[in-house]
């Protein structure tokens, strides 16, 4: 086995952590150079204000992305709703340079427990993004 996957595993469960080590890390195959994203690729742009009248994402000209329901929100509501997923692809994009960063300097098999948390959470966050896990 891995060192590093040994090492993740033992902190996991010193830790009590709910996701796997095999799950938290594949450093071998993090992101493949020619995977591309299953999301319609960004940058992604919203109507005009207001979200509560024009509430659809675009991603350029003509491809809808979505179209806000906005029933029973406040006006500040739908309008950070709005700017949260046209930033979306963005969002993304950036939170996985991170956890390359991450990995690169050792937050996977990190002894400190924020830092490996922290790993964690972003890889989590990911997967869930990606559509990988339904929590």
């Amino acid at each position: 086995m891995d060192p590093a996957i040994s090492k993740l595993q033992k902190a996991f469960q010193e830790y009590g952590d709910v996701i796997t080590a095999e799950r938290a890390i594949d450093s071998a195959n993090f992101r493949k150079e020619n995977e591309m994203p299953k999301h319609t690729p960004g940058p992604w742009s919203r109507n005009i204000k207001p979200a509560k009248k024009y509430n659809t994402i675009f991603a350029g000209r003509n491809i809808h992305i979505c179209h806000l329901e906005t029933t029973g929100l406040t006006d500040e509501e739908i309008e950070a709703n709005c700017d949260l997923i046209r930033a979306a692809p963005e969002l993304l994009a950036e939170l996985e340079n991170n956890l390359e960063d991450m990995l690169k300097m050792g937050w996977a098999v990190s002894a400190e427990k924020h830092l490996l948390a922290r790993y964690v959470r972003a890889k989590a966050t990911i997967s869930k993004a990606r559509g990988e896990t339904c929590a």
